[in-house]
């Protein structure tokens, strides 16, 4: 009877997540597409050339937004708790106001 009731949950929480992940690519998707879509208002508004609105939304934004999902996911990756450890004390000693990490058990 547990195990069905775990097998449920799991389900649930497989298909929360895939609901997670499926707004999240919708909003990134949108994202791309509105500075595609804004890019003559802005070239107008800015005063840019072909040139600089190329680089806006090509390589710029992909530059941008690799370095944004690199920073991110290395954390994310870090092999071990006490690699992250002192990550976070090194950044609480760059910003002391920075709420404290909680206490071990």
């Amino acid at each position: 009877m547990a195990s069905a009731a775990q097998a449920e949950n799991t389900s649930r929480s497989v298909r929360a997540t895939l609901w997670i992940l499926l707004i999240v690519y919708i909003f990134n998707f949108i994202d791309r597409q509105i500075v595609n879509i804004l890019a003559e208002p802005i070239a107008i508004d800015l005063g840019l050339s072909d040139t600089q609105i190329g680089l806006m939304t090509g390589l710029a934004f992909a530059l941008f937004s690799a370095w944004c999902r690199g920073s991110s996911s290395g954390v994310a990756a870090c092999a071990s708790t006490r690699s992250l450890t002192g990550k976070v004390r090194f950044h609480r000693a760059l910003d002391p106001a920075a709420p404290a990490p909680p206490a071990r058990s």
